[in-house]
């Protein structure tokens, strides 16, 4: 009886893992190209379809920001000065 119960325990965690994994790959954020329209991550610096920058460095405070942004969420530099 104890090693059907380990059975069905190991069952269990194993469905709540897998859950879990597939929950966290549909949570990553994603958007489309300015220019091509293909749904790519928000976390990526070029499109793979088209190369399109889709991310630049700051040059106040060296962070990563969206190419399409006004102002530096940051550090507040305008992109006139970047």
């Amino acid at each position: 009886m104890p090693v059907l119960a380990c059975i069905g325990l190991s069952i269990l965690v194993y469905f709540l893992l897998l859950n879990n994994i597939k929950g966290a790959e549909q949570n990553e954020e994603n958007t489309h190209c300015n220019k091509c329209n293909e749904k790519i991550k928000s976390t990526q610096a070029f499109c793979p379809n088209c190369r399109e920058k889709l991310r630049e460095i700051c040059t106040s405070c060296k962070k990563t920001i969206d190419i399409n942004w006004r102002y530096c969420p940051y550090c507040g530099d305008t992109k006139e000065n970047r």
